[in-house]
């Protein structure tokens, strides 16, 4: 017997131009994440809809199913999946997404039961939607019967219901949804809709979105109409999204991994409850879902990872001022108004910030450009905040760029006032003056791109052949030295003023002619002891009182002045340098000499990988310090090292004596 009452499924005739097999709403959204994408987009509308901010909005996900038996007319929408394999028929497009389609209702009706299973999804202490016929600026217009139209009752909210109802088609086999809500006052509206294309029915053309319903293309208003399994006993929305076999496990830790991901800080305020199945998430099974899913203490992702883990931002915030290591510092700002950042001082941190706006959803998370060693989580809750930076947001929430802004001067100064209070913040907590700030601008351009549709299973390219691969051993040469970063030298000179200087030792053709000269470089020994850590060597000299004949049968080496840099990062476990060296000149064949700062010498330390040259001993014959057979382009070049102990420290690129060869030595 049937228990859908009077619905079935209303396609209206075509008029005017086609609309093909291809989805351009789903292209927001990545296909290789259709749980992230889902949780995201679903939980952020129910965010939205708040009816009572003092008590946490609920989102349950549970699974379902519906029997052919009962609901006999929505399984007719078969019929209308082969009439688009049948419109198209020589389509590749069409033959991707629909003989899927059709092979899920062959697979159902070859079953005993003939079942469809859904998913879910149900919202709690939310208003509902409501609908007005005829009006197109009704949230239940705009979230089933229309498409690209955005219409919010909160103008600082998240959500766009014209783009982002493709999480929910995206991830349902047959591209369909049921959408039951029940307002605050009692209004009820019930009705299906499954996004096809085009096609043909009985040598009819028909339009490619139809609608399941009593009422053609209008949803039920009438509670006792709607089929009871669909019905609201509260004011909430469910949102059915229909092709799902239930209770798979791995969906639903993938689920639930999203949700902790994207909105553990919601939950951790008491904002957001999700049930997940069995899994209920909220702020008292948090730490202890965190620590099951997420064990490991650090993030060793890129930029705007979807696949990041959250527990040392979740460690920042919960563990706000308990100690020295963990601060939370708010400013209220001209533009965002009210601003906090909450900070922790971590030596295996790269320093990376997590950015959250009023609902507590990441927006995105990325390096910060500095080496303090540091997480960082980055809150606006300012209303008006609020909206200014939900307005520089593309349509899958998940960056803050001007240039989506309708507002572009005002945005570009929004995100110019985070920069400066990360920056005061951050110079503030390490005690540093802005002078000796290890912020570098346009840090990422120093080191590799990130390309924002990179995934995480893409790898930093090692096909250079002196790269070698890591061993995982770590070699104990310099483990024991200090190697934090301290004051820098009070020291104003020249060789000390703002940037390192050290030099790059060349080698040439030619012998040595005048034999009353020195036959040694300079040493670039330190001017003075600091308590810099690595100090800042003097400039090496070339040879002196030495003419050199171009033509001579040997080779002699001197050396090239060069400003440099040093920038820890770690990745994938290891922690690696870049060596940023500004050069005035090309250099073909040059060669460095690393040495580590302690409190009374310079210490060579054990070099296990370099992007570039080859790796050999230095003076000591027992500590392969020196990368030589390295090529440098005038101005800004980077080679990547990896030590052998796996520590940060900072770097000298010393000289040292270096002997010229005469056509008569062996």
């Amino acid at each position: 017997m049937s228990r859908e009452k009077n619905c079935k499924w209303y396609f209206g005739p075509a008029s005017g131009r086609d609309e093909g097999p291809n989805d351009a709403m789903a292209q927001n959204f990545k296909e290789d994440a259709p749980w992230a994408s889902l949780i995201r987009e679903s939980i952020q509308n129910s965010l939205d809809a708040v009816y009572d901010g003092s008590r946490p909005v609920r989102v349950e996900f549970t699974f379902k199913e519906i029997n052919r038996m009962y609901f006999p007319n929505f399984f007719e929408l078969k019929e209308h999946i082969q009439g688009c394999l049948d419109y198209y028929h020589d389509n590749l497009n069409a033959e991707r997404k629909f003989r899927p389609m059709l092979e899920y209702f062959d697979e159902a009706h070859s079953t005993i039961n003939q079942t469809i299973g859904y998913i879910k999804v149900s919202d709690y202490n939310t208003r509902g939607m409501n609908y007005v016929p005829n009006s197109t600026d009704s949230p239940f217009y705009a979230f089933v019967q229309a498409a690209g139209v955005t219409v919010k009752d909160d103008s600082a909210s998240g959500g766009s219901f014209g783009f982002g109802k493709a999480a929910y088609f995206n991830i349902s086999p047959i591209g369909t949804i049921i959408v039951s809500t029940r307002t605050y006052d009692n209004k009820c509206f019930f009705e299906g809709v499954s996004a096809l294309c085009t096609h043909k029915i009985n040598n009819n053309k028909i339009t490619a979105v139809g609608f399941y319903s009593d009422q053609d293309e209008e949803p039920i208003s009438v509670i006792d109409d709607i089929p009871a399994p669909f019905k609201r006993d509260e004011a909430g929305t469910d949102v059915l999204i229909m092709g799902i076999k239930p209770d798979k496990k791995d969906d639903i830790d993938a689920m639930i991994v999203a949700a902790i991901r994207n909105f553990w800080l919601a939950i951790h305020s008491n904002k957001l409850e999700v049930v997940i199945g069995d899994c209920e998430i909220n702020q008292s099974s948090l730490p202890s879902l965190m620590k099951h899913y997420f064990p490991s203490e650090d993030d060793s992702t890129r930029n705007y990872s979807e696949n990041y883990n959250p527990r040392p931002f979740y460690e920042t915030v919960i563990k706000a001022n308990t100690s020295p290591k963990y601060k939370l510092f708010k400013e209220r700002l001209p533009i965002l108004g009210n601003v906090s950042l909450y900070v922790q001082q971590n030596k295996n941190a790269d320093d990376k910030i997590a950015y959250f706006r009023q609902q507590k959803m990441l927006i995105y998370k990325k390096k910060n450009g500095t080496n303090y060693g540091c997480y960082a989580v980055f809150v606006c809750e300012d209303r008006n905040g609020n909206t200014i930076l939900k307005s520089m947001e593309p349509p899958a929430h998940n960056k803050w760029s001007a240039k989506n802004s309708d507002n572009v001067e005002q945005a570009k100064n929004a995100l110019s006032e985070i920069e400066g209070f990360i920056k005061r913040t951050l110079d503030s907590f390490f005690e540093l003056e802005s002078t000796t700030s290890l912020s570098i601008t346009d840090l990422e351009d120093y080191l590799y791109n990130e390309d924002l549709s990179a995934t995480e299973s893409d790898e930093v390219d090692n096909s250079n052949p002196f790269m070698g691969n890591p061993t995982g051993d770590f070699d104990p040469e310099g483990g024991s030295i200090d190697t934090d970063i301290e004051e820098e030298p009070s020291s104003d000179t020249p060789e000390t003023k703002n940037k390192d200087k050290g030099t790059v030792v060349i080698t040439q053709p030619g012998t040595k002619t005048n034999k009353g000269g020195g036959t040694t470089a300079g040493t670039g020994h330190r001017r003075k002891k600091s308590k810099t850590k690595g100090g800042k060597p003097g400039a090496g000299k070339d040879f002196t009182n030495t003419n050199i004949d171009p033509n001579g049968g040997g080779t002699y080496k001197t050396y090239v002045d060069v400003d440099y840099r040093i920038i820890a990062q770690k990745e994938n476990g290891s922690l690696y340098h870049y060596i940023i060296i500004h050069s005035d000149e090309d250099i073909e064949n040059g060669e460095i000499n690393l040495m580590v700062g302690s409190e009374s010498s310079d210490v060579p330390i054990s070099i296990m990988e370099s992007s570039q040259g080859v790796i050999s001993t230095g003076e000591t014959k027992s500590v392969n310090n020196v990368i030589s057979n390295i090529s440098l382009n005038k101005g800004k070049n980077t080679i990547k090292v990896r030590f052998g102990d796996n520590m940060r420290h900072s770097i000298v690129l010393k000289t040292y004596k270096v002997k010229e060869r005469a056509k008569n030595e062996n």
